[in-house]
């Protein structure tokens, strides 16, 4: 393989850090020379057998309506290597994932499942099936769209129907297995040509893997990667979904058994996956809405200098104080008035403790409870 250029874009971006690799190349973060802004940039050696990353960049292209997809700033062929520059993201759900020790809590869960599936949705109403649907091509975005969870790699993908007739690609048998194996649907693994119902069943398993943290078909002996993937498929198939499903809530099996059960040219009932969902939030009153679950809030931490951190000290030693002085005064005054009359001192000091307990019973009849899930934030990086 060639040396990697320093710059691409006819010498536009500076490559500046690797930041991973696979099957297409490698891919780097580089930066704008004239503006300073970062980018994303995937070269592929040209020598490759198996190019795939013009056919990602023209996909890319048909899909530039949807939201939170990478953009497509430029691509283009320099020395020995094809080039795609577009957007710079965050972190994959596989990072946020190892970071929150690999369980991520329900709602968490919840929340990344319903960004899924309509990312899912909107690349299929493009007529594109992605067909590598996997933690690692699910990431955040950055600055003002970090609430976002964007779908990446389009390599592998392709249209699974005419855009002008809207008549579906036949099915196919004996094809080899495309995508990553650990979440392929069965018919993948079975050589069936893949279709919408393919990438659903793959969310699914993901679903199961951020709950869990691991799926049973992880870890088997690796001779190659043939007797591998015979081991995932035999594994996927020994496995009962109630079993691959257990301590879990029941829609998350519910969703797999729907989506194995789908024809190869049906149209998914997208609504019904989507209410599937709800009713998760519902069954365990959590909520979806706000924050991503993993987010930690610094703004008030980074809007506090140390001078306003001073005068909040102040502040509270002088109310400190306060609350001495008054408190001494009402024994002086209790001891007081417990000297003159007997009776007084039992209303002073039964006073109080009514008090407390009427404000315990307005506290347990009008207490608003804390949001779902408020405590089950985590810190990343």
């Amino acid at each position: 393989m060639a040396s990697k250029p320093e710059t691409v874009g006819q010498g536009r971006w500076s490559l500046t850090k690797r930041l991973g690799a696979g099957s297409f190349g490698e891919i780097f973060m580089a930066e704008d020379r004239s503006s300073s802004l970062k980018v994303a940039v995937k070269l592929e050696d040209t020598a490759t057998k198996s190019p795939q990353l013009f056919a990602e960049a023209k996909i890319l292209r048909s899909l530039r309506e949807l939201p939170a997809l990478p953009r497509v700033i430029w691509y283009g062929t320099e020395e020995s290597y094809n080039i795609l520059v577009m957007t710079l993201l965050g972190h994959s759900l596989e990072e946020i994932l190892n970071a929150a020790a690999r369980q991520m809590s329900l709602r968490g869960t919840v929340q990344v499942a319903e960004e899924m599936l309509l990312r899912v949705e909107d690349v299929h109403s493009k007529d594109v099936i992605h067909r590598d649907i996997k933690p690692e091509n699910f990431l955040v975005g950055r600055n003002t769209e970090a609430r976002s969870l964007f779908i990446i790699d389009f390599g592998l993908a392709k249209k699974y129907r005419d855009v002008r007739t809207g008549v579906h690609i036949p099915y196919k048998e004996e094809k080899s297995l495309t995508g990553t194996a650990r979440y392929a649907s069965l018919n993948t693994h079975l050589g069936l040509e893949q279709s919408r119902r393919d990438d659903l069943e793959a969310l699914g398993y993901i679903f199961i893997y951020l709950q869990k943290g691991k799926l049973p078909w992880q870890g088997l002996p690796k001779s190659s990667h043939k007797d591998q993937y015979r081991g995932i498929m035999e594994t996927k198939m020994r496995t009962a979904l109630p079993v691959l499903c257990k301590d879990l809530p029941p829609e998350f099996c519910s969703f797999l058994q729907y989506c194995r059960m789908l024809k190869f040219e049906e149209t998914p009932d997208y609504t019904y996956l989507k209410r599937l969902l709800k009713q998760i939030c519902i069954a365990n009153k959590i909520t979806t809405f706000g924050k991503f679950d993993w987010e930690v809030d610094l703004s008030e931490v980074r809007s506090c200098s140390s001078g306003e951190k001073k005068k909040r000290q102040r502040r509270k030693s002088v109310s400190t104080h306060r609350k001495s002085i008054a408190i001494a005064e009402n024994r002086k005054v209790s001891k007081t008035q417990g000297e003159g009359s007997n009776s007084t001192a039992t209303k002073v000091a039964m006073g109080p403790r009514l008090s407390q307990e009427a404000r315990a019973r307005a506290g347990r009849s009008g207490r608003v409870s804390p949001l779902p899930g408020k405590g089950s934030r985590c810190r990343l990086f």
